[in-house]
Order: C-alpha cells, then sequence, then structure tokens
C-alpha cells in the first residue's frame, strides 16, 4: 500500500517538492524558528540520487512518519506524479498554518500545492484542519483530480491558474471556497456550504484580473450547467461586490 496517510502537507514543483508532516497545532509564528527536517531525499531522474521517480520517493516515507521529509527533485521533466489514496472518506491530508496565522497569508498557507503540469490525485481528501486557508492550490497546466475532496470554510480550493479537470470531487466551504484564475471543468462535483462566519457567503469568487490572461475564461465567466442547487443559493445568484457597473 502506498505511504501517503503519513504526509501532512504536500508542495509539488519541478525543482523542489517538500513532505512535511507535522502536527496540525503547530503555527508558524513570525521569527520562530520553524521545524526542522528530519530527512532529506534527492530525485534526479538522470540517476546518482536517492531516486530516479518521485513517485518512489514519495512512497518512501514510512506510514505514521509524524517528523518534516524534504525532497529535492532536480531539474527536469517529471511526468509520473500521481497522488492516489484509498477514498476520499478514508485517506486525508490536513493543515492548519491557516492565514493570519504568524507571517502566513492565504496565498502562503496551503494544505497542497500543486505547480508542475500533467499532475493526478485519485481518491483523496485535502482539509483545512483549522481556520480560514487554502485546502489545496492548483497551479499547474494540466491538472487533474478524480473522486477527490476538499474541506475547509474560506478559500477551500485555489484554482489558481492552468487548465484543470475535476471529476466526481467534493467541495465544502463558506465564503469564496473555490476562487482563482483557472480554466478548469468541474464534472459530476458536488459543493456543499457550511455556515458563513461573514454573511452572506459565496460559492466562487473567479480572479480574473486582466482581458489578456490565457489561463481564464472570456470575461472570467462562471457557468453552472445542468446543475441542481439547494435553497442554500440565493434567487439573486450573482454579486459583482464592488463592480456594480459590470453587472
Amino acid at each position: 500500500m502506498k505511504q501517503f496517510l503519513a504526509i501532512i502537507a504536500l508542495t509539488i514543483g519541478i525543482g523542489a517538492l517538500a513532505l512535511m508532516a507535522i502536527s496540525p497545532q503547530v503555527c508558524h509564528a513570525a521569527g520562530g524558528n520553524g521545524a526542522t527536517v528530519a530527512r532529506s531525499i534527492f530525485v534526479n531522474k538522470k540517476g546518482g540520487a536517492d531516486f530516479i521517480s518521485i513517485q518512489d520517493a514519495i512512497n518512501s516515507v514510512p506510514f505514521g512518519n509524524d517528523q518534516w521529509i524534504r525532497i529535492h527533485v532536480a531539474a527536469g521533466v517529471y511526468k509520473s506524479v500521481i497522488l492516489e489514496g484509498e477514498g476520499r472518506q478514508q485517506t486525508s491530508i490536513e493543515w492548519a498554518d491557516h492565514a493570519g496565522c504568524g507571517d502566513s497569508g492565504t496565498a502562503d498557507s496551503p494544505t497542497f500545492a500543486s505547480y508542475g503540469p500533467d499532475f493526478m490525485a485519485r481518491d483523496i481528501t485535502f482539509k483545512r484542519s483549522d481556520g480560514a486557508g487554502v485546502a489545496a492550490l492548483v497551479a499547474g497546466d494540466r491538472s487533474s483530480f478524480y473522486r477527490c475532496g476538499f474541506v475547509g470554510v474560506q478559500d477551500t480550493l485555489s484554482d489558481l491558474l492552468g487548465r484543470h479537470y475535476y471529476e466526481g470531487c467534493y467541495i465544502e466551504g463558506a465564503v469564496d471556497f473555490i476562487f482563482g484564475e483557472g480554466q478548469s471543468i468541474f464534472q459530476r462535483c458536488e459543493t456543499s456550504t457550511v455556515r458563513s462566519p461573514v454573511a452572506p457567503g459565496f460559492i466562487t469568487a473567479q480572479g480574473r484580473s486582466n482581458g489578456s490572461n490565457p489561463s481564464s475564461f472570456n470575461l472570467g465567466r462562471v457557468v453552472f450547467y445542468q446543475t441542481a442547487m439547494s435553497a442554500a443559493v440565493v434567487s439573486l445568484g450573482w454579486d459583482a461586490w464592488d463592480y456594480k457597473a459590470k453587472e
């Protein structure tokens, strides 16, 4: 069985990949010493390292690991990263270094972040265990998620940049819990709202900042098609926030 249950926070990108396992109650205060990396694992597709495959390096992390493990990935293109659990209700990655905790902002405190292209995850949940913050930040092009869960309150899923596909996923939150500039399709997915700490709450907050961003849909539109909505969605439907003239 692949050793994914031991991982608490995960960052993936070409050049460096860090696996961090630590108590979810730890808060990195500004100026603090932070956590100590207990072990470094090196990956190089050309050889001369601990592993040539990122997946093999991830699998080498012991089950039940409670220390920070650093995985350094040498320069190159790696197309073999698949994060797979045993069901989103059985396998989860959780973290609580939320925005406002020490010097962490929303973008700096995700439970999981993926920056490399062609990343895939299946049957696993990414969860905020405390406070407002990102459960998953997705910025790699052609990323896909199948039967995954994204659980938080505010800013749950940062669909930051790139083209992404979500199928059969569960996304939970209260405020702006699907946001970013991604060009993404959510197929047969379920969104669930929890009580908002502020009123009203918003399901989506498309963040396109200019008209020439190739990552986003034209005009930053969000479209719900063949979707059943409960009474939790107000009849107004949309809110332009500070841009009322563009409604």
